[in-house]
């Protein structure tokens, strides 16, 4: 009993191990939104709990459907900001079930997403370049930072802003967007205050060098 124990305690810190290198290479492409405290607490995590999770109910038909059962109830009210963060969540979960088979495997996980990683960057940032003039967007952009603010998460989509930083609080969100212009900052206030300043605790713009 102590040794699968034991065995189940390296497993999870494997997987632990493996999803912050995953973490550490989201961060070096560019995502800054992964040194979010809320996020990175959530990747920690996820590849852990989802390897105890696995390895308990693997073998036991029973209380495996009792766990899906259970596990639908959740319900999940943050939203998901880009799909790099879904599919960051989904990754981790994957070395986290991937681990409790061999733990050579979340290597594999972990070695594939990096050179998708690095893919995705160079394609955007290398080749992006070619055919295209630089805009106010590459040279840093502003930033729109509004705390406590009622907002309707609908009006966020919009292409010419990017949401840096959201998170939820009681009585409001805190939002960062980051706008390509001036222009493009003040009439993201103006979308999402609806014609009423109020609404948020505080508004500032600041830009980005």
């Amino acid at each position: 009993m102590s040794g699968s124990i034991s065995q189940l305690f390296i497993t999870a810190m494997a997987s632990l191990g493996f999803t912050l290198v995953l973490v550490a290479a989201f961060w070096l492409s560019g995502q800054s939104w992964v040194r979010s405290h809320s996020i990175l607490l959530a990747n920690m995590l996820l590849a852990p709990g989802a390897t105890v999770i696995t390895t308990v109910i693997r073998n036991d038909i029973a209380l495996s459907l009792g766990m899906v059962g259970a596990l639908s109830i959740v319900r999940f009210r943050n939203p998901v900001r880009s799909p790099a963060e879904l599919s960051l969540y989904f990754a981790s979960l994957v070395i986290g079930i991937a681990a409790t088979v061999d733990r050579l495997y979340p290597l594999v996980v972990l070695a594939v997403a990096v050179v998708a990683i690095a893919g995705a960057t160079f394609v955007v940032k290398v080749l992006g370049q070619f055919g295209s003039r630089p805009t106010s967007w590459d040279r840093g952009g502003f930033l729109l930072h509004a705390t406590n603010v009622a907002v309707d998460l609908r009006t966020l989509e919009d292409r010419s802003t990017s949401v840096v930083h959201i998170e939820s609080r009681p009585d409001g969100t805190d939002v960062t967007l980051r706008c390509p212009s001036m222009d493009a900052a003040l009439a993201a206030r103006e979308r999402l205050a609806g014609g009423d300043a109020g609404r948020a605790d505080t508004w500032s713009i600041s830009l980005v060098e």
